[in-house]
Formats: structure tokens, sequence, C-alpha cells
């Protein structure tokens, strides 16, 4: 009887441990084989070698007369695979099981589109609790994506000050308005050198779409910063007129957007030169703001006036990454 499956001198290693080594043997028509042994024994590993799912530094395998190989599937549809899990092999990707399979599929995969998976969460959790796992998720090479709907206050848990509120504005635990600046998450972002970046508005919805689009894909991870409006902001023309009130904030110089590719190494600012003489209609616009006037108009008026200089300061740093 001839031989079906022939593995010759096959070696596998996982970097230090070899799980194969020299492995020799033939299956005639008509036997049948069991691989036994304990548990990280090579059994998987050489079921996985023979099927070509896995890389091997040494042998040759042979399956009806023919080496084995990625792209076999003459040898492939001949070969019937019964799963001890999962219905699919997770060494590989989506596109690549269908390949594998060698079934109608191959013809339809053009269509399967891959699902975008976004990572969605408020400032308090992004700048404050939660920031180490993002700054975890940063430094990584993986795809996530990641999108803050920033009100720059706790909205959930009914508006408590957070890392991303601004000076001046009033919330809980800041009655007498916020002293420090707000956190820059944007610039820490962007200290990763693999990172896609962007701050958008719904002032500029073709901003937006291109800042999805190229996060999408992008390779590596990616964060947006979306500026949110809440009811918690007081905006004295009422919550329906969100969109204007984003406006404003971006005409202001308020919150710079725009997009950071660090793949393609490319900067763009998607908002005009700011007018810094609309902060004052900006700030007198929000509650937040103009409540403190009402307690202490003369420590209102030193913090806005830091809040207008770290505005400047802020669009000019990112003006200038622009121009490099």
């Amino acid at each position: 009887m001839k031989n079906i499956i022939e593995v010759k001198n096959l070696t596998k290693s996982y970097k230090k441990i070899k799980a194969i080594d020299n492995l020799s043997f033939e299956v005639k028509e008509g036997e049948i084989l069991g691989l036994l042994g304990p548990n990280g024994s090579g059994k998987t590993t050489t079921i996985n070698c023979i099927l070509s799912l896995l890389n091997y530094e040494k042998g040759n395998i042979i399956i009806f007369d023919k080496e084995m190989k990625p792209d076999s599937y003459d040898i492939k549809e001949k070969i019937g695979v019964i799963f001890q899990e999962i219905a699919v092999f997770e060494e590989l990707t989506v596109y690549e099981n269908i390949d594998y399979s060698n079934t109608k599929l191959v013809d339809l995969k053009e269509y399967i589109i891959a699902r975008d998976i976004w990572i969605v969460g408020g400032d308090g959790w992004a700048y404050d609790i939660g920031f180490g796992g993002i700054d975890h998720i940063l430094s990584t090479n993986s795809n996530a994506r990641i999108l803050v709907l920033d009100t720059e206050v706790y909205s959930n848990t009914g508006g408590q000050s957070s890392k991303s509120s601004n000076r001046g504005s009033i919330a809980k635990f800041t009655s007498s308005g916020k002293e420090t600046a707000k956190k820059d998450l944007a610039r820490i972002a962007m200290c990763y050198k693999n990172v896609y970046v962007a701050q958008i508005s719904m002032a500029n919805m073709n901003a937006v779409i291109k800042a999805f689009n190229e996060a999408n894909n992008h390779d590596g991870p990616a964060i947006i910063i979306a500026y949110s409006t809440c009811i918690n902001h007081g905006i004295k023309t009422g919550m329906e007129s969100g969109i204007d009130e984003q406006k404003l904030a971006i005409q202001s110089g308020y919150y710079p957007i725009f997009r950071y590719d660090s793949n393609k190494g490319e900067f763009h600012m998607d908002m005009k030169e700011p007018n810094f003489e609309l902060l004052d209609k900006f700030i007198n616009n929000e509650t937040r703001f103009q409540a403190l006037k009402i307690i202490n108009e003369v420590h209102a008026n030193e913090l806005f006036a830091k809040l207008k200089s770290d505005a400047k300061e802020r669009y000019e740093f990112y003006k200038s990454l622009e121009n490099k």
C-alpha cells in the first residue's frame, strides 16, 4: 500500500522550546494513526504543521505524493478536519480561514467586511479613572480604536469636575472654580510614535468623517477625542443650540480640532485661525463659567485670564506641528 502521509525530520521550536524534534513517520492507505502524549508534547503542533497552519524550521511533509504548502488547495480539498473546540483556526485571520477552507466562501470573500470595534467612554473615564488603561493600549501595536466623548465634566454621575475640566469652571468638588488647566490628553497620546490622534467637533463634520476613516485604516492604536456639549454646561440658549455652541468653542480657540497620523507623519488643523476675543462670549454663554462671577468676580476674572492664555498656548502648539 502506498503512503498517504509522509513526515520526514520535522522540527518546530517556540523560541527556546523545541516542540518537535526530527519527527518522522508514515501513514499508509487504510491505516489509522493516533498521537498520544501529555499536554505540551507537540501533538497539536504536529497536526498544525501537517495542515500547513504553522511554519517549521526543518523537514518535509508529503500528502498524496505532493509536498504540503499553505497554498496547496488541491490537497486541502481532499482533507477533512474535525475541530476539538472551535470551527476556525485561531492562528489565522478571517480571510485566511476562508482561503484555507477552499469552499464557495472564497468567491464571496470580498463581500465579507471586517467589523469596526471601538472602545467608547467619557472624559471622566479617559482622563481620570481609566487613563492608565488607555495609556497601556496606546503603548502597544494593537489596532485598538478609542472614542472619548469629552464633555469636560463627569456627565454620567451628575457633573463632577474632572482632569478634562477647564480653569474657572464650576462643578461638584470645584464650587469655587477649578484652579488648574485642562489635561491635554491628545498631546500625551502623541508622545507614542505609532498612534493616530484626532480632536473633533460636530462643528466640522467633514473633519469628523475624515478622522473616523483615517483611524479605521490606521495600522496601530487610534484615539479620537470628541468635544461634546452637555446639560451640565448650562448653555444659556439651551441644548438645542449645542452645535452653535460647538462652533463658538472652535471659533474662539477654546477647543482646537486637528488630525495627526503618526505613520504618515501628517498633521492637519481642521479649523481657521481662531478669534480669541470670542472667548468672552463663549464663557459668558455657559453657566459652568458664568456662575463663578456671581460667587467671586475678581477670582473669576483671574482664572478666565489664565484660561485664555491656556487656549492661546494650546492652539499655537498644535499650529506649530502643522508647519513642520
